[in-house]
């Protein structure tokens, strides 16, 4: 490990993203920062801007209005400077970003797909079943060319850049969407289910699964295995472990490995670390909740 950074993590699951240059720290969608990448320390926070969110390599702004609606805005990562701002009627829940474009989801349904430099809106579509977006539940998940919205008991698919309505399907709450051999894998509360691209319906389901990367799955009582993304079948030995993104994260002893699933490489190493279940990684920094309410950050060899 060649730096660790602990913060106040809310009681919630951290999100990591790499914005730019720097890296873009989120927790449950109320509480958001910029690091360095290269010592953690904080270039930005959202104090200003309560509840920005994570928009692929950027970060979407709001300011409150009142009844009337408010203001949303986007944040160069670069500069840690607003970029522009436009009125909008409805607050911002998820948002993610594509080459020209940001597009970004309401709270009453509607989303808007805005030019990436300018603001200026391109399109609007409504109706979108989603949550409330403020329960520290993730609203959005994207995977390639597909950007899933995750409604109360229910999944709807959009094609990005213009926000397609694919398909909706009925399902426990969700956190996140990988596609996995010719299906899309979807953790949450249900375990792991495999659905159809085309239909959104459910090929097969593994509720002893929470987690999904690159071919491996994940369990909750911390246990690791190779499956066949077309059956669900497991196809290899399973080992003890926990998955954030492409790092296997293994614990001997008191010491605690971090391993890149695809070439075995350790990447870093921590004695007495906390838990693993709710880790997130860039592939090059990893985030872990630690004791009590904190955050633990680090950057990886």
């Amino acid at each position: 490990m060649r730096w660790t950074r602990q913060v106040d993590g809310r009681g919630f699951g951290p999100q990591l993203h790499e914005v730019g240059p720097n890296l873009a720290l989120s927790l449950g969608g109320v509480w958001t920062s910029l690091l360095d990448p290269a010592t953690g320390t904080e270039l930005w926070n959202d104090h200003e801007y309560p509840g920005a969110i994570l928009a692929g390599d950027l970060i979407v702004l709001w300011k409150d209005g009142g009844t009337g609606g408010g203001r949303l805005g986007v944040l160069d990562p670069r500069t840690a400077r607003p970029v522009w701002w436009h009125a909008a009627r409805s607050v911002p829940i998820a948002a993610t970003a594509t080459g020209r474009h940001v597009q970004v989801i309401s709270q009453d349904g509607t989303a808007v797909v805005h030019a990436r430099d300018t603001g200026a809106k391109v399109l609007e579509v409504g109706g979108i079943p989603v949550g409330d977006g403020f329960d520290g539940r993730p609203v959005l998940s994207v995977a390639g060319d597909l950007a899933f919205v995750f409604g109360r008991g229910n999944v709807t698919a959009l094609r990005l850049p213009m926000l397609d309505r694919l398909w909706t399907t009925r399902m426990g709450d969700a956190t996140e969407v990988n596609r996995c051999g010719t299906r899309l894998c979807v953790t949450g509360s249900a375990g792991l289910t495999a659905l159809d691209q085309q239909n959104g319906n459910v090929v097969w389901s593994g509720p002893a699964w929470v987690a999904w990367h690159n071919g491996l799955a994940a369990s909750r009582s911390g246990q690791v295995a190779p499956l066949d993304p077309e059956t669900g079948a497991v196809t290899g030995p399973e080992m003890s472990g926990w998955l954030a993104g492409g790092l296997l994260l293994r614990r001997s002893g008191e010491e605690h490995y971090v391993i890149d699933t695809v070439t075995g490489r350790i990447r870093g190493w921590q004695r007495a670390a906390g838990g693993w279940l709710r880790c997130t990684s860039t592939g090059t920094h990893l985030a872990c909740p630690a004791g009590g309410d904190s955050v633990t950050v680090w950057r990886l060899s």
